[in-house]
């Protein structure tokens, strides 16, 4: 709780900053940060730290936390030994150099595929009442080789059923390289036959990937004030996470991304509801900001989509960011008890959570 708490209103003391609100580690993403357990894994080696009395080894050791207890032996004079050549590459992968280069890498790879897309898939900005947001990996063929979503096919189905026209919109994944990817991009193409489904690169022009790239580059971010959280000053760790944010993880250039592409969508024709697999992340966020700055009366709908762990704290917003506009107009949930979870340890606007059904792992 203190630790919601405290990164919580790190968060709503700086809404105004948009770098604030898509922050993995500020917004607690604890599955690609585990920001939490390295905290908490450091009071404790702080303690035998201070208990020193010679001849202490630690191995394994994370750098977000390799780099507080260093500071912390060099400013009590404790000696020390550790890998040098370590420390060196570790330091690099996390200089705003490397991330420079990572991102122009990045986003001429995200050209590429766009123009791929242009090139083999067509799109008509035809009349559809509903947007579905996807992924698109091996789970999205079906046996007879149609699409078949892993996170909505049931409601994709029933939605038919009703006589309402839907568009799937899919992030590929797992298409790191370009034969990958193009595969991908000519399995859609086949599957168009089936539905109507077209990657998220498709939608973009390579005009707004190159201005996904800039906005990247303009996202570095530090604390500067103290972080007390467990009895402990976490802002140098804190810091060292935002840095493995930008430098690490591609969250910024996803959110930048997804924020164009929300311009594209929102601006579709007869468009009434756009549906995602909600999980509180930050290209999730950046979608929610566009629509309320465009002003569009689209309705956004997350689905809670699978069971989690009390640890994926991205699920359960503190109190401090309970007004944030940041959230849809409605999360499903796949149940009464996982409803019940969201409503007992997450801070929500009353009124959006709403209990719904299971839709996934049909491909099982």
């Amino acid at each position: 709780d203190e630790y919601n708490r405290v990164l919580g209103g790190i968060v709503a003391a700086h809404a105004s900053d948009m770098r604030f609100l898509v922050s993995p580690t500020l917004t607690r993403i604890e599955a690609q940060t585990a920001f939490f357990d390295k905290v908490y894994k450091t009071t404790q080696l702080l303690a035998l730290l201070q208990e020193y009395r010679g001849g202490l080894l630690i191995e394994n050791m994370e750098f977000v936390a390799f780099e507080s207890l260093r500071g912390f032996a060099r400013a009590h004079h404790i000696p020390c030994r550790f890998s040098y050549s370590y420390w060196c590459v570790q330091r690099l992968l996390r200089t705003l150099g490397f991330f420079r280069l990572k991102v122009f890498f990045l986003t001429f790879y995200q050209v590429f595929l766009g123009i791929v897309s242009m090139i083999l898939l067509p799109w008509k900005e035809k009349p559809r009442e509903n947007i579905i947001l996807s992924f698109f990996d091996y789970r999205s063929q079906g046996a007879g080789g149609e699409y078949r979503d892993p996170y909505f096919q049931p409601l994709i189905e029933y939605l038919r059923v009703r006589g309402e026209s839907v568009a799937i919109i899919v992030h590929l994944m797992r298409s790191s390289s370009p034969r990958a990817a193009i595969r991908a991009i000519l399995n859609i193409r086949n599957m168009n036959r089936y539905a109507d489904v077209v990657p998220a690169e498709r939608l973009l022009s390579p005009l707004d990937m190159l201005r996904a790239g800039i906005h990247s580059l303009g996202a570095p971010l530090r604390i500067s004030e103290p972080v007390l959280c467990l009895g402990l000053d976490i802002s140098d760790m804190l810091n060292w996470s935002l840095r493995e944010d930008l430098c690490l993880r591609n969250n910024w250039f996803m959110a930048f991304k997804c924020r164009l592409l929300s311009e594209r969508i929102f601006r579709l024709p007869s468009l009434k509801r756009v549906i995602y697999p909600y999980e509180n992340h930050p290209w999730e966020k950046m979608m929610v900001l566009r629509r309320n700055q465009i002003g569009s009366a689209v309705k956004l709908v997350g689905f809670q989509h699978t069971s989690f762990s009390l640890k994926l704290l991205n699920h359960f917003p503190s109190e401090s960011e309970r007004a944030l506009p940041t959230f849809p107009d409605r999360i499903l949930t796949t149940g009464r008890i996982l409803k019940e979870e969201f409503l007992r340890n997450g801070k929500y606007p009353l009124g959006i959570i709403e209990e719904g059904c299971a839709l996934r792992h049909g491909y099982l």
